[in-house]
């Protein structure tokens, strides 16, 4: 989205300054719950964004930022957020990933051990529902599934000819399982490593159960991307590693690098400007008007307009495109700098409305950041 987008203005000026006070009161009063809604009116909602990788390569981080993102904005928009992390029988370090996770501010709500779906027995009755239907067969002394008849671009093994299950039966039903934890939505965020994605939807199904609920989200592998990730961490910090995955940014991430303390550089353009609005602001305190008469014009308009967006921002993020929070608050950052050079030298009888507004952008900058799992410095 662009700064000139075509949001119907709120504020305008025909608004009076009554209305424009009320926003701003809003904004500062509700603090870190602005921007919150009812949208997805407490719908539990599953999301499992578990690593590829052991050692977090750069891709697998991806996957990681963009899982833990999309929960925060779906929590945000009223939606009942469950983080999952699958646990396969043959990760014998878990505690380890959980501490190369935490490096990453990335954390879950469930761990889910592959194992416990072969202790209460749900492999099993999964299986027999799948040999019960007409979708197996036998060729090579493996049990095959017809997964073509479905999704797939070809069949899959269920049992091997050694008697051993392949990794796609667990993965259905691990599916299974958190369908009948009573789910609304059951969202995979998955590397395009990710093996038979199209298999795990197509035995859904022929076990009986709907894919409907299903939602699978592929973050593309870049090879070319083979980086160290603490070398990463060290040369551009978490706040901008995250930040650089959550906008997809386009550009390879030594060119980004090479930018890390230039304006160029968006995630730099951004914590610049919160940290002179936090300088602006530091010292001082006012209480919120009943009118904001010197709010007027049109940068402080275009400012109100975007702070009222960022709702709507807020929800449209939930489809799973999270880089427009990460568009607004450069555009937010962008208007901010604008509105500075007005504001530099106006006499201080006139000021104290005008740090109202510098508070309210504060905070849903504050807001924004926190949904992308950014701590913003108030200094640089």
């Amino acid at each position: 989205m662009s700064i000139n987008s075509n949001l119907t203005r709120i504020i305008s000026d025909s608004t009076s300054i009554e209305i424009v006070a009320d926003y701003i009161n809003k904004i500062i009063k509700d603090g870190k719950n602005y921007g919150r809604s009812d949208y997805g009116n407490g719908k539990r909602v599953n999301i499992e964004y578990t690593p590829f990788s052991k050692e977090l390569d750069f891709n697998t981080v991806r996957v990681c930022v963009y899982g833990d993102c999309l929960s925060n904005i779906m929590s945000f928009a009223g939606y009942d957020v469950t983080r999952e992390f699958y646990i396969k029988t043959d990760d014998n370090d878990i505690e380890e990933i959980k501490k190369k996770l935490d490096k990453i501010r990335v954390n879950f709500d469930v761990f889910t051990e592959e194992q416990t779906l072969y202790d209460n027995g749900l492999i099993d009755v999964v299986l027999s529902k799948l040999q019960r239907s007409d979708k197996c067969y036998i060729s090579e002394d493996n049990l095959w599934l017809k997964t073509t008849d479905l999704y797939d671009t070809k069949d899959r093994v269920l049992i091997n000819g050694d008697g051993t299950y392949s990794y796609l039966l667990p993965e259905i039903a691990y599916h299974i399982d958190k369908f009948n934890r009573k789910n609304d939505k059951v969202i995979d965020i998955f590397d395009s490593r990710h093996r038979c994605i199209d298999g795990i939807k197509s035995g859904i199904e022929i076990a009986g159960y709907s894919s409907d609920k299903l939602e699978i989200r592929i973050i593309d592998n870049n090879n070319s991307k083979n980086i160290d990730l603490n070398v990463i961490i060290d040369k551009m910090g978490l706040n901008a590693l995250r930040y650089y995955l959550a906008s997809i940014y386009d550009g390879e991430i030594d060119i980004y690098l090479t930018k890390m303390n230039s304006m160029d550089n968006p995630f730099h353009y951004i914590e610049n400007a919160y940290a002179k609005i936090c300088s602006l602001l530091r010292g001082k305190s006012y209480e919120m008007a009943d009118k904001y008469s010197t709010i007027v014009g049109e940068s402080a308009y275009t400012i109100l307009n975007k702070l009222i967006e960022f709702v709507d921002i807020a929800v449209s993020a939930c489809n799973g495109n999270i880089n427009i929070i990460c568009n607004y608050l450069y555009e937010l950052a962008s208007l901010f700098y604008n509105y500075e050079k007005e504001i530099a030298g106006v006499d201080n009888k006139y000021i104290k409305e005008k740090f109202l507004l510098l508070s309210a952008i504060r905070t849903v900058m504050n807001n924004a950041a926190s949904m992308l799992g950014l701590i913003l410095r108030e200094e640089i």
